[in-house]
């Protein structure tokens, strides 16, 4: 749980230090395979991944507010 108004980034690079770098990794060499050794496997269509991250926003939205909407109700009490 956070608990301080501002974070560090120091802290955030602490814990994800390790995510930050398997995802450089992946994203570099797809990079490279795709635009220098023209490995066209990788291809998607953007509006494939546009739909998907609309639909993951919006269940996310909903998730959120569902689990929010009880405090909610405490503080108006």
């Amino acid at each position: 749980m956070i608990v301080r108004r501002n974070l560090k980034l120091s802290s955030i690079l602490f814990y994800t230090w390790r995510e930050l770098l398997y995802y450089l990794l992946l994203s570099s060499s797809i990079y490279i395979l795709h635009y220098k050794f023209q490995v066209l496997f990788f291809d998607i269509p953007f509006y494939t991944i546009a739909a998907l991250g609309t639909a993951l926003a919006i269940f996310l939205g909903f998730k959120n507010n569902n689990v929010y909407s009880p405090i909610y109700r405490l503080f108006r009490l």
